[in-house]
């Protein structure tokens, strides 16, 4: 299996987490190899093998292993051991966390930005999935506020890695696009002018801004652009919608 790691969570000694990539599964063209996703045509007892051989990297049971149903929302949803695999992927949220030990919880994706995060005591870990959508509504930072209103977490106190997806160079956007994130962030530095009246938006470069400026200072991006790896990562753009999904994941070990 591809995957890799962020430095700032590595520190975290009570946490695990990967991003992971497409290597390593079961699953046949166009999903090859590790597919994630039961929503996008491939065959369920193929994803059901490839999310096993990332539990048994993770040392997880497979039914301990949360993703839910994303939209490109702000839904946030705390998991505990009383919650079903099948009952969370039925349901819509884009930020899944947990303070409880040996509970996987991850995001998937092809070109949208895989957010991971724990606290610095490792009492509580999630994943964030943002693509332009989520990080205009500020997906990310919210998401962090609302958990650590809960625990009595101060913004400093959160270890935040943006993982792999559509780099600054490829991801190429609409002026309605660029006009939405303009609505809650300056973009002098994210964003550059492309062909015509299109523009290139930083994705990973936005949610990093937008923590900075909401003292999460503790932040770090992974830069892998998933669209032009088309080897190591699925991309929706680069394979015109005909793909798998990779997943990012976080767990309390200790």
């Amino acid at each position: 299996m591809h995957d890799v790691k962020a430095e700032n969570l590595t520190r975290i000694l009570e946490i695990k987490h990967h991003f992971m990539g497409r290597r390593g599964g079961t699953s046949p063209r166009p999903w090859d190899f590790l597919n994630t996703s039961y929503d996008v045509g491939d065959v369920k007892t193929r994803v059901d093998e490839n999310r096993t051989r990332i539990c048994a990297s993770m040392q997880i049971e497979p039914a301990k292993f949360y993703t839910a149903k994303q939209v490109h929302g702000t839904k946030v949803v705390r998991i505990s051991s009383e919650n079903t695999v099948e009952e969370i992927r039925r349901t819509e949220a884009d930020a899944l966390w947990t303070t409880e030990k040996k509970l996987l919880v991850g995001v998937q994706t092809a070109d949208c930005a895989p957010v991971l995060f724990a606290a610095q005591s490792g009492e509580a870990v999630g994943a964030i999935h943002a693509g332009w959508r989520g990080a205009v509504h500020q997906i990310v930072p919210a998401t962090l506020k609302q958990i650590g209103g809960e625990l009595g977490l101060k913004p400093h106190q959160f270890r935040i890695a943006i993982g792999p997806c559509i780099g600054f160079d490829a991801y190429e956007v609409g002026r309605d696009v660029i006009e939405e994130v303009q609505k809650s962030i300056d973009t002098d530095d994210i964003v550059k002018p492309g062909k015509e009246d299109r523009f290139y938006l930083d994705l990973a470069g936005l949610i990093y801004k937008q923590l900075n400026q909401n003292y999460f200072v503790h932040a770090e991006i992974v830069r892998r652009c998933t669209m032009t790896n088309p080897v190591e990562y699925f991309s929706h753009r680069a394979s015109r919608g005909k793909c798998g999904r990779q997943v990012s994941i976080i767990a309390k070990i200790i």
